[in-house]
């Protein structure tokens, strides 16, 4: 894979003027490469514009604007037509890959101090070496760059403004010299000092660090963009209580703001572009009608013209977007075009680089809770994903909700401009279509909203002012539960296939607010993988997703989902995970690497799943009328016990497994008679002969039963007089371990079975 090459060396560093390679041998350029380069897809976070990035020699420096890049004639475009109009530029570049393209920084933090005599200096932005200090007693060693700065929520930046704070005013800094001292050896931010030596007067580093302390001494947000190298106008109206000192290598320094596309070849809505453009003028007045009536026309436009009525509404607005318009799309509207072509990928094969599916319905796997939960699957074996810059954060990572992209893309240049940085990603991913019905009528049960209350109270927290757009309107219980899915069947296909956590993806199609006005018709979840390689991935997801497979998968991340290793206080909790975001969802169960959650590892609860322990009829797949039947939650809730007491232990084990192989197959007879002989040489619990294992409210027939050890073999007249097949046997039977006898394990491979669940 090639990767963008952008030195920045501290002896020769990039500032708003490049140097001529003339001045500097090739061997010197190849060493200078060396000390600090970054790979493309690195400027999408975590080193994009505004980020400070750390070298190697010691330099810390801050990435230039969109505009200091001085190499539009280098950078490929990205085609995606759709995402362009959606975020409002007409084109999308691609990084430069060449080798050797340089890309502009300043340097920041612009206080430093010399490691020896500890006096501080201030350099300049776009000072080309690395600052020294002025002592020769110090042998003019190299200047450290401070850690601390000043961090607004609204994207701003700043120095310490340690002479104001120390002095109480502004003063001039060339009359006075600031000393940093450390004391004691507890590295704590008590122990830091700053002092003037002319003044005789200092101030610790945590009265200044903790929250609300900068409001103290006065200090309001300067408004200052290193970056983009601005003089402020006006100073910043966020309140200074808000601002905060943190270190310039912390992870809050700099959150990416970026927005990601399933690639839709425009080829695909051909039909739907000439159609809306034929009927523009009729479309655009109709749609000042809104609601039901619009979409009713669009409706019956679509069905005349044969078309996908989805399609021909996100072509009308692509064709707003292009004539200027103002887009009314929501991103949730933005996904439901990709929803309609994921769930039906088979009508789509003009061009098969760019897309290529099937789907499949879910009466071809064999698990019953699959079946019952899953209209159908979809296997894309192949996709593109585009994903574009449009902003950053700091502080927090979420952007304050109603600010357009216009607004976000302002912190990446000083002008508007007409393109995006963005990057094309190849890889393959399985869609799963979820039934309307069930969800529909899961989230009505009362217990389920009043869960789900009690997530959006922990949302809506006064303390969680940073999870606004996450609290805005009532949330809605399918995006809970759609979403922990997801991320309990991430961590089940990477364990299936061998795909580090990390590269496994998510995009959920489900309406995040029941206040939304948008479509809420999406009930559906996307898990894929994808790399700038334009080979993708090997096709080890799409091959997880195959009938034989996923069913195994699929029901056995829902089991796992039953249980957690830190529960009972897991899925007792009333708020865990950052902002008490989430209820039972932890690392040990539903998290995952925050790259591959679309959310931030936010908004899980995979009670919404299981159910709780004091109401399993919580969980989707536990509920009265769900995917599993009425007798297998009883199951749940009543645990599964011999329904004949009769006492063995006393009785032969050669006797009883004689009795258990009359009127089995011969392979299954053979089978009881090598277990047999095996038993004899053990001092295990005796089994019970044609036994029945179960409650009140099921029964299952088993050759041989270990009511301790809590395992039943099984012969197949055994499981064709239950009416089930093996796999809704073993799902009904929770807690017990059920094999068919010509699959069950080797004998020897049992007995340590049995010996290990007696303890």
């Amino acid at each position: 894979m090639e990767t963008v090459r952008s030195p920045f060396s501290s002896d020769e560093m990039m500032g708003r003027q490049m140097m001529s390679r003339n001045h500097r041998s090739k061997s010197n350029h190849n060493q200078i490469q060396k000390k600090c380069s970054l790979r493309k897809n690195q400027l999408f976070g975590p080193w994009g514009p505004g980020a400070i990035l750390p070298c190697p020699d010691g330099s810390s420096l801050m990435i230039a604007g969109l505009d200091e890049f001085p190499f539009q004639k280098d950078m490929n475009q990205v085609h995606d037509r759709r995402l362009a109009s959606f975020i409002g530029v007409t084109r999308l570049l691609e990084p430069p890959t060449n080798e050797g393209t340089r890309i502009y920084a300043v340097r920041f933090p612009l206080w430093m101090y010399c490691p020896r005599c500890h006096t501080m200096y201030k350099s300049k932005p776009i000072e080309t070496s690395i600052p020294r200090c002025g002592k020769p007693s110090c042998n003019h060693c190299k200047l450290v760059p401070e850690r601390f700065v000043v961090a607004c929520p609204n994207g701003h930046i700043d120095d310490l403004p340690l002479l104001e704070l120390i002095h109480g005013e502004p003063v001039n800094p060339e009359e006075h010299v600031l000393v940093r001292k450390t004391r004691g050896g507890s590295g704590t931010l008590r122990d830091i000092y700053y002092y003037c030596e002319k003044c005789n007067k200092g101030i610790p580093l945590d009265t200044i660090a903790s929250p609300g302390a900068l409001e103290k001494y006065g200090y309001h947000c300067r408004g200052s963009r290193p970056w983009l190298e601005e003089t402020p106008s006006s100073p910043c109206d966020a309140p200074t209580s808000d601002l905060r000192v943190i270190q310039r290598g912390g992870t809050n320094v700099w959150y990416s703001q970026t927005i990601s596309s399933i690639y839709i070849p425009d080829t695909h809505r051909k039909a739907a572009l000439d159609y809306a453009e034929a009927k523009y003028d009729y479309l655009t007045t109709i749609s000042a009608c809104g609601g039901e009536a619009f979409r009713e026309v669009l409706s019956h436009e679509a069905r005349r013209a044969g078309i996908n009525t989805d399609e021909l509404l996100a072509a009308f607005q692509s064709l707003q977007e292009d004539q200027g318009a103002q887009s009314t799309r929501s991103e949730l509207a933005y996904k439901h075009e990709e929803y309609g072509v994921l769930s039906d990928p088979d009508r789509f094969k003009s061009d098969l680089e760019s897309f290529e599916g099937s789907a499949l319905p879910s009466s071809e796997y064999s698990s019953r809770l699959l079946k019952s939960a899953v209209e159908s699957i979809s296997l894309i074996s192949t996709l593109k994903e585009t994903k574009a810059l449009i902003g950053f954060s700091r502080l927090y990572p979420n952007v304050k909700p109603g600010v357009s992209f216009d607004e976000q893309r302002s912190m990446l240049s000083r002008n508007r401009l007409d393109w995006a940085l963005a990057t094309q990603l190849t890889g393959e991913g399985v869609f799963l279509k979820l039934n309307e019905g069930l969800l529909d009528a899961w989230s009505s049960i009362p217990s389920v909203r009043k869960r789900t209350e009690q997530l959006e109270s922990n949302l809506k927290h006064p303390a969680n002012s940073f999870n606004a757009q996450e609290a805005d309107g009532t949330l809605n219980p399918r995006y809970i539960a759609l979403h922990t899915l997801a991320h309990i069947l991430m961590l089940g296909i990477t364990q299936e296939c061998g795909y580090p956590t990390a590269s496994v993806r998510e995009r959920i199609y489900c309406n995040r607010s029941l206040d939304d006005p948008s479509d809420q018709s999406m009930n559906g979840i996307l898990i894929y993988t994808a790399s700038d390689d334009s080979e993708g991935s090997l096709g080890g997801l799409v091959r997880a997703g195959r009938p034989g497979i996923f069913e195994r998968i699929f029901d056995k991340a829902i089991s796992d989902a039953r249980w957690c290793s830190s529960d009972p206080v897991c899925i007792e909790s009333p708020g865990q995970g950052q902002g008490s975001c989430n209820l039972a969802a932890c690392y040990s169960c539903a998290l995952v690497p925050e790259t591959s959650c679309e959310n931030a590892n936010k908004i899980l609860d995979r009670a919404m799943l299981t159910g709780t322990l004091e109401d399993p009829s919580i969980g989707l797949f536990n509920f009265d009328g769900g995917p599993i039947s009425n007798d297998s939650q009883m199951a749940v809730r009543e645990p599964l016990s011999l329904l004949d007491d009769t006492d063995y232990s006393q009785t032969s084990v050669a006797d009883i497994c004689s009795s258990a192989s009359y009127g089995i197959k011969p392979s299954e007879a053979e089978y009881i008679s090598f277990l047999s002989d095996a038993l004899s040489f053990k001092h295990i619990e005796h089994p019970a002969p044609n036994c029945i294992i179960g409650n009140q409210s099921i029964e299952i027939p088993a050759t041989l039963g270990w009511a301790v050890a809590r395992v039943a073999l099984l012969s197949q007249e055994d499981v064709e007089d239950s009416g089930m097949s093996l796999e809704e046997l073993r799902d009904a039977a929770r807690g017990w371990d059920v094999y068919a006898i010509d699959d069950a394990p080797a004998p020897e491979e049992l007995l340590n079975i049995l010996e290990n669940n007696c303890g």
